[in-house]
């Protein structure tokens, strides 16, 4: 009878930790994603300035 309750916690914290890793995985490709918007600004804002400097 006592058993029983500790199987369903370590369900639960199973499934926590599944969805803690997938929110993981989501924040990492975003944070991704933004890094490379910024880096590509970044990149034409700086060919922009070079054209500027060279006329």
């Amino acid at each position: 009878m006592t058993q029983h309750p500790m199987t369903h916690s370590d369900g639960n914290r199973a499934a926590t930790d599944d969805r803690k890793r997938y929110a993981h995985e989501i924040y990492q490709q975003e944070s991704r994603q933004v890094l490379k918007s910024v880096t590509n600004i970044l990149a034409v804002d700086l060919m922009w300035s070079l054209v500027g400097l060279k006329s």
